[in-house]
């Protein structure tokens, strides 16, 4: 799963699998989507939550939901009217070889903002991303769904309306599928993130 997916419903499928399913064996692992897909591929994983695009044509895919992003800042931060000035801000984000896709879409939602981020430093999860900008080291972009996870941080959550900044979030896996459980699983999880 992706840094991003809730917590709780993630929390929600374990305890059902476990409670309907003792006997099932599971793993879970938080990846970018880029060494999702790669494992997915490799026949390391099962099923996956990536953020969209899918480049992998031996891969499945379905929509779970649809998730924006919004620009992040501390609270004790105001934003200037023009927002080409954020440039001069230290500007946090994934690292861009953990997570290349999902750079790539900051990098394109800075743009149409009127920005290039000053990227000044790079994480590999959401919570350190924005534990950083709580404590006023920077500025990020992240998607909007992380909101209710994070009330606790002392943050201002700007959310980008365009339609064009929002992505899908998909659940991913082999075209031919071997394991007994799969369909249990892939059912629950639908149930359990689809909006």
């Amino acid at each position: 799963y992706i840094s991003s997916i809730d917590k709780q419903k993630l929390g929600k499928l374990i305890q059902q699998l476990q409670t309907h399913y003792p006997y099932l064996q599971t793993k879970l692992y938080e990846l970018s989507s880029d060494r999702q897909m790669d494992a997915l591929n490799n026949r390391q994983m099962d099923i996956g939550i990536i953020r969209a695009p899918s480049l992998s044509p031996n891969l499945t895919v379905e929509k779970l939901y649809d998730d924006g992003f919004a620009l992040v800042y501390a609270s004790d931060y105001t934003l200037p009217e023009d927002l080409s000035r954020l440039t001069a801000l230290p500007f946090i984000s994934y690292h861009a070889d953990y997570a290349p896709m999902y750079h790539q879409q900051m990098l394109s939602c800075c743009a149409q903002l009127g920005f290039i981020p000053n990227l000044r430093h790079a994480c590999n999860n959401i919570a350190s991303i924005l534990e950083l900008v709580h404590v006023g080291s920077g500025i990020t972009i992240v998607p909007q769904s992380v909101r209710m996870q994070y009330q606790h941080l002392h943050l201002n959550f700007l959310n980008l309306e365009e339609p064009s900044l929002k992505t899908d979030i998909l659940l991913a896996y082999a075209k031919e599928q071997m394991h007994p459980a799969f369909t249990v699983l892939r059912d629950l999880i639908k149930t359990l993130f689809s909006a």
